[in-house]
């Protein structure tokens, strides 16, 4: 089922305001774009901030890698995650990306684009 935006709230407001996105068929993972300029997605970018790794092959990593691996896992987490807030089938929580203009929010999932619902950036 192709992802549906039934509305969002607000429907305007400054870089870093969260937006709360209704609709149908978000499943759980993809991601937001605000007039072509992508907001992170849930899934893939909140493991990333965790410092979640996709397994890959065996290595063992030497003493250097082991720092240099838990100082990167330390300044990732210490971060603000930029990312869904909150990602279900039916609802996604998200912050308006820098560099958003006005224009559509859309909902990328599985490849397949929701319909557009505007949104205005606002000055702070």
């Amino acid at each position: 089922m192709a992802p549906s935006i039934r509305g969002i709230e607000p429907s305007s407001g400054p870089i870093g305001a969260k937006v709360h996105i209704m609709g149908t068929g978000f499943g759980t993972d993809g991601f937001v774009s605000f007039n072509n300029t992508k907001a992170k997605g849930a899934v893939a970018d909140k493991k990333a901030a965790d410092g979640v790794k996709e397994a890959g092959p065996a290595h063992t990593p030497t003493a250097a890698e082991a720092k240099t691996a838990a100082a990167e896992a330390k300044a990732a987490k210490a971060e603000p995650l930029k990312a869904a807030v909150e990602w279900t089938d039916s609802y996604i929580d998200v912050e308006v990306p820098e560099g958003a203009t006005t224009g559509d929010v859309v909902v990328v999932v599985d490849g397949v684009q929701s319909n557009g619902s505007l949104f205005t950036v606002t000055a702070v």
